[in-house]
């Protein structure tokens, strides 16, 4: 009997073939087309961070369980790999054979090291030499630890060998053999990755500093002469959680999971090389086997090359700049809180501005009537109007509570940095509840008006995000309805005190009350729907 479920694992990994379809599309703009490529990578990194690793600790810990499928984990990673392998080859077989060609026609020009001109050679040694070099520390490889690879990092390998005539004081035979001399250099990522060459004939030309690296890195290694180079990637296990109930500081233990997350057992290593010796070398000491690595020519990573994207040519490739609009019913120059007093508005982004977002909560925070504001936050994004909201209005003395939920995984590290920034603005911040994570937003103001206080929401499931805003949908709503604010008063209670759940009008929270109010919400359409009016979902 065929099993009834998927895989959840092999599921995603058809979610991001069907990404990369999406940059296979020749009637796409290149620029997009190649987004969608470097999407399909970040996507896998974080699917072999995550749930790759979950798997692999699964078969160590119960190698005989079999999942909903069928599958035991063995099973499951043998055919992530092989589907895995397949989406990743057809990812570069496009890059390399599809965009490179038509960026170069299009006057974007990438040039490997072995056939630059002889100008360009001494521009790239030039820059090598003065601002490359000085960033590199080569690490030996045959010391009693082997030295970190960190996560997701970019590094260069070198196998090396002496040249004759030069002794080295290095040399250390094993087993009556000579053991191979492997050096590590990790890429600088504080510098471009994408090196403009000296052009002519009107075309735009450019290397990569990886490959420069590997090309002039026998400056690093005076007294021997360079075998073999390989660029490559190591993704590690991420799937770390926080002991929420052990009782000790949360910020210090999600900090430490963070260092964790930089040295935790390898998961797969993604590289450019066929060579052997360096690659079997990495292999033992990760204690990878041959399904874990991924061998792609040229570019690890596609997202490098969304640099072009800057350039004159590669604006013309892109899509036009989307021209969303403000909502007609909210005004420009005066604060909402007159319209939300007659009606609330909600505000479908991208298609509508987020300004308005922005605007509420910053007119919130200079205006002398607002008493206090709540919120929470998920993923804010770097340089937040929303943060310096907050922040402006805890200096203008209003009472300012938020809710930041550190458990926003690759984010950890930013929410903790706000938090910090927040708590010395004099906010009082919140870390989310133990084995919960409170991902829906919402945002209140409490405002004294003539004769009472009245309360204003807003309520959304996207992040407080300007930037992704302009990216993903999502459908918010202003509102001073007296029960969902009183609902989003109850909500806030419950996370930041003692507080039992109340009964709430118009909002759900899961995991008590949301799933029973969803299903209720399905078969009240399934009672209305007949032969005549059919219902759908």
């Amino acid at each position: 009997m065929e099993p009834r479920f998927f895989n959840r694992e092999l599921s995603w990994i058809e979610f991001n073939a069907r990404v990369l379809h999406q940059g296979l599309r020749k009637e796409l703009p290149l620029m997009e087309r190649l987004q969608f490529l470097s999407i399909v990578t970040s996507n896998f990194d974080e699917f072999f961070q995550v749930r790759v690793a979950s798997v692999k600790r699964m078969m160590a810990d119960s190698p005989d369980a079999v999942d909903i499928s069928g599958l035991t984990p063995e099973m499951v990673l043998h055919q992530i790999s092989a589907r895995a392998h397949q989406v990743i080859r057809a990812q570069h077989d496009c890059l390399k054979n599809d965009i490179l060609p038509a960026l170069a026609a299009k006057n974007l020009v990438y040039v490997k090291p072995d056939d630059f001109s002889d100008q360009q050679n001494d521009y790239a040694q030039n820059l090598f030499r003065n601002e490359i070099f000085p960033l590199l520390t080569p690490l030996r490889t045959d010391t009693e630890i082997f030295p970190n690879i960190n996560n997701l990092a970019l590094y260069a390998a070198f196998l090396l060998k002496p040249i004759s005539g030069i002794r080295n004081a290095n040399q250390e035979l094993k087993g009556g053999e000579e053991s191979p001399r492997i050096s590590l250099v990790q890429i600088p990522s504080c510098i471009p990755q994408v090196v403009w060459l000296p052009s002519e004939k009107g075309k735009k030309q450019f290397a990569l500093t990886e490959e420069i690296i590997t090309q002039y890195g026998t400056q690093l290694f005076p007294g021997f002469a360079v075998d073999e180079t390989m660029i490559l990637k190591v993704a590690r296990d991420a799937d770390f959680a926080v002991d929420e109930e052990s009782g000790r500081n949360f910020i210090h233990e999600m900090e430490k999971i963070l260092v964790q997350r930089k040295s935790s057992f390898a998961v797969r290593m993604t590289c450019n090389s066929t060579s052997q010796t360096i690659m079997k070398f990495l292999m033992e000491k990760l204690e990878l086997k041959d399904e874990d690595v991924y061998l792609v020519e040229d570019l690890i990573d596609p997202s490098v090359l969304m640099e072009l994207r800057n350039t004159d040519e590669g604006a013309k490739m892109s899509f036009p700049e989307w021209k969303n609009f403000y909502p007609a019913d909210l005004p420009q120059d005066e604060p909402y809180w007159d319209i939300l007093k007659q009606h609330d508005v909600l505000l479908h982004v991208p298609y509508e501005s987020y300004d308005p977002v922005i605007k509420f909560i910053s007119d919130a925070a200079d205006d002398k009537d607002v008493l206090a504001i709540k919120m929470t936050l998920y993923r804010t994004g770097r340089d937040s109007p929303i943060i310096s909201a907050l922040e402006r209005a805890a200096r203008n003395g209003k009472q300012v509570i938020v809710l930041v939920e550190l458990k926003a995984r690759f984010d950890e590290e930013r929410n903790i940095a706000w938090a910090n920034e927040l708590e010395n603005a004099g906010v009082t911040v919140i870390y989310g509840l133990v084995n919960l994570k409170v991902h829906a937003k919402i945002l209140m103001v409490m405002r004294r008006e003539s004769d009472t206080i009245r309360r204003y929401a807003h309520l959304a499931t996207g992040n407080y995000n300007p930037k992704t805003a302009r990216l993903y949908s999502d459908l918010s709503l202003f509102t001073s309805n007296y029960e969902i604010v009183n609902d989003a008063t109850q909500f806030f209670n419950l996370v930041t005190g003692y507080s039992t759940l109340q009964n709430m009008k118009q909002l759900g929270m899961a995991p008590v009350t949301l799933k029973t109010r969803l299903l209720a919400m399905i078969q009240r359409e399934i009672d209305r729907s007949d032969p005549e009016h059919p219902g759908l979902i």
